[in-house]
């Protein structure tokens, strides 16, 4: 073994970096010369090169093999011979079986038990088996060899299976074992419309299996096989389960703003413009109060869409320039995204992680299935509403929730009233209501129309002092409450009239008051509240 360790179910993984001469192992059985024989190995797409082969020599790891099946990290089939490509022959399917043959001196290369090369190189020495593998985490999957034995036939098929729980986070399965040889049963899983993978490897007359990897809400689709030092079975009957919704805390998002997206009977927001930056996005008719911890949620699934979620002050567009966002790349791999700029990489996940951003103060932190990864290194003081941005045609935002509700509007303003304070002033007085509500103030020279915001009051406030007016003028004012999302209606119009202001050569004769020097006199003017200090210096 050079940098690969062999797993439980035999399975040869590559533990060193990527490299054509660092990862590999041979098998310790020798195929005699002169001996018919074959060694075989199930493939699955993983976008990871590896070979396999039989080889009279095996002095290193690397691919230089006699006769050797290469998968391609595009999943397309090589025959490969002595580290020269003789023939390629498209891509793979999940699950299938490739073999490497000898009979008599003849080399054949099968593909689900038919021929599809044949070398042209005869074969008459020894031979083993030999692995390579050019990617970290690549595998070599039910690496199997018959060197000259009794022929044992493959295991009868497993059929009948059918689920026996389905929750939201577990799924039973039952089969009937139909073979009396088998070693063991493998069995696949689809996520959607994805690839089958392994999931599990089972002893023999095993007949059911509780997959407690699941998430909630997701398709899968199962099959079973048996297997042999013969080969594989043929697969049973395939199984399609949708797994309970999860139970979770929060509401559902209710969207607004759409643009280029509809939204589904699930709440599941998916894309139906065409690729682009600035054509698909919504925004949530909920909004977290300044000042408030709250969060914002989604379920996350591997679709090759890249898409952004996330919670922000303004969005006056379908980009994704976000204040604080999570990144699904077409890659599928997590990235912070604050404003249109990456922040922080979490790199990859897994169907039905949930990716939260909270706020707790002033803080943001980012969160997978609960557990942070990241804070944003800009404090939140505003309000926020939830925003989407997706570019691919039919991406998709599924399972959003927020702690936040869309809040009901404040009560009108009660006992309203307008009150002259002095020739350029005038006091604003109303009930107050909700500690948590503050009040907008509108002001106008007509008592039917022109109103505008003068003022918007701290939460709580019961009053409001409009200064800097025309004295001997009336002026009308409305007001109104506010939760910071939504708004009462308008109270009733009141006015006032500011005093008018006095001269004052009317209230004060100019003559001395004092024999001598006199250093300050102090008065007020008629509808003045404030008292005056004039300074003088004269004999």
């Amino acid at each position: 073994l050079v940098g690969v360790e062999v797993q439980p179910d035999n399975t040869l993984l590559k533990t060193g970096g990527w490299g054509s001469d660092n990862g590999g192992a041979a098998s310790a059985e020798v195929l005699a010369a002169g001996t018919d024989g074959w060694a075989e190995f199930t493939v699955y797409p993983t976008s990871q090169e590896r070979y396999f082969g039989l080889t009279q020599n095996n002095v290193d790891a690397t691919k230089n093999m006699d006769y050797a099946i290469k998968i391609s990290s595009i999943n397309t089939i090589v025959i490969q011979e002595n580290g020269i490509s003789r023939a390629g022959y498209g891509d793979i399917e999940p699950g299938e079986v490739f073999r490497v043959e000898r009979t008599g001196t003849t080399i054949e290369y099968k593909r689900g038990g038919s021929t599809f090369h044949i070398s042209e190189v005869p074969s008459t020495t020894s031979l083993r088996v030999d692995a390579c593998i050019y990617h970290n985490n690549g595998e070599i999957q039910n690496g199997t060899l018959n060197f000259g034995a009794a022929h044992v036939e493959s295991p009868n098929a497993p059929t009948t299976l059918q689920s026996t729980t389905v929750t939201s986070n577990s799924v039973g399965l039952q089969w009937a074992d139909n073979a009396s040889d088998e070693t063991g049963f493998i069995i696949e899983r689809q996520s959607g419309t994805g690839t089958y993978e392994q999931v599990a490897n089972l002893p023999s007359n095993t007949t059911s299996y509780t997959d407690g990897t699941v998430a909630g809400a997701v398709s899968y689709t199962y099959r079973v096989y048996a297997y042999n030092s013969g080969g594989n079975s043929s697969y049973s009957n395939a199984l399609t389960v949708t797994t309970e919704v999860a139970s979770r805390e929060g509401f559902p998002v209710t969207w607004t703003d759409l643009t280029g997206v509809e939204v589904l009977p699930d709440n599941t927001l998916r894309k139906t413009a065409g690729w682009g930056i600035d054509n698909g996005g919504a925004t949530s008719v909920e909004i977290l109060p300044a000042g408030t911890d709250g969060w914002a949620e989604f379920i996350v699934y591997g679709t090759n869409h890249e898409r952004y979620f996330g919670l922000t002050e303004n969005s006056t567009d379908a980009t994704n320039n976000i204040d604080y966002a999570f990144k699904i790349s077409s890659t599928n791999t997590i990235v912070v995204n604050e404003q249109g700029s990456n922040k922080y990489g979490i790199g990859g996940f897994e169907d039905g992680d949930i990716l939260r951003i909270e706020r707790t103060g002033t803080t943001i932190t980012y969160k997978r299935n609960g557990d942070p990864y990241y804070d944003s290194e800009t404090p939140s003081t505003g309000p926020l509403m939830v925003d989407v941005s997706i570019y691919h045609s039919s991406g998709e935002i599924k399972g959003s929730a927020i702690s936040f509700e869309a809040m009901v509007a404040p009560e009108i303003p009660d006992r309203v009233q307008a009150i002259a304070t002095d020739f350029d002033k005038n006091l604003i007085k109303w009930e107050a209501q909700d500690p948590a509500i503050s009040y907008e103030i509108e002001r106008s020279l007509s008592q039917t129309g022109g109103f505008a915001r003068v003022a918007t009051t701290v939460r709580g406030a019961r009053q409001y002092k409009d200064s800097k007016l025309t004295g001997g003028t009336t002026y009308y004012y409305r007001v109104r409450a506010t939760n910071g999302q939504e708004f009462s209606a308008y109270s009733h119009v009141v006015s006032s009239t500011t005093k008018t202001a006095v001269a004052t050569e009317n209230t004060l004769a100019h003559k001395p008051q004092y024999n001598g020097n006199i250093s300050a006199i102090k008065w007020k003017a008629h509808g003045d509240a404030e008292e005056k200090l004039y300074t003088y210096s004269y004999d």
